[in-house]
């Protein structure tokens, strides 16, 4: 009786230190592969785009549909009609950032866009007339000052942008009726943390 009793008490010892050593693995392995880590709020990278403004259309542009904010940092899905050399499409944003530490933008992505003429032809020479003139503008509202790579927003803050596409007339000659339509527009905005950014750019 003895003896059974005491083969049971040295099972269960081996079994609370076989699963002691199992936890003691298991936590060191959750600590270097990140498996089971919590994630604090403050990992979290948080910053987006908001209130996307309906079109502002210059010259004889017209809209075929607004674009969308996607990915969080990207507006894409423009379509819209340039008829004739300074055309163009505006559309103001926010830029927020919910981060409590600063960020600094890296860099401005803009997608080629794709262009049509009245006739659904990508490649005619009214069509890539137009396609070789399109220029993105990227402005602060508030300053008309140009956005550039490292400006920054402080902690908890916001800006508003305004983006225009714009059928530029600086190199050819004026023309009207084109009818050609422009899409696959797509811009994206990566900013990265720089916990020395104090300042909002372009307030």
């Amino acid at each position: 009786m003895n003896k059974i009793f005491k083969n049971n008490t040295v099972s269960i010892v081996v079994l609370i230190c076989l699963f002691t050593f199992l936890v003691i693995i298991w936590s060191a392995f959750g600590n270097v592969s990140g498996f089971g880590k919590k994630i604090s709020v403050k990992d979290n990278y948080s910053i987006h785009l908001s209130d996307l403004s309906g079109a502002m259309l210059g010259g004889t542009a017209n809209e075929i549909s607004s674009p969308e904010i996607n990915d969080k940092v990207s507006i894409s899905d423009y379509r819209f009609i340039f008829n004739s050399p300074g055309d163009s499409a505006s559309y103001s944003f926010d830029v927020v950032n919910d981060n409590d530490y600063g960020v600094r933008l890296e860099n401005i992505y803009n997608v080629d866009v794709v262009c049509k003429d009245k006739n659904g032809a990508v490649y005619s020479e009214v069509a890539k007339k137009v396609c070789d003139n399109i220029v993105f503008d990227l402005r602060y509202t508030n300053t008309d000052t140009i956005v550039s790579v490292n400006d920054t927003i402080k902690p908890y803050d916001k800006v508003n942008l305004t983006l225009t596409i714009i059928y530029d007339a600086s190199n050819i000659e004026a023309s009207f009726n084109e009818n050609v339509e422009v899409s696959g527009v797509k811009t994206r905005l990566n900013y990265i943390r720089d916990n020395n950014a104090r300042e909002t750019i372009g307030k």
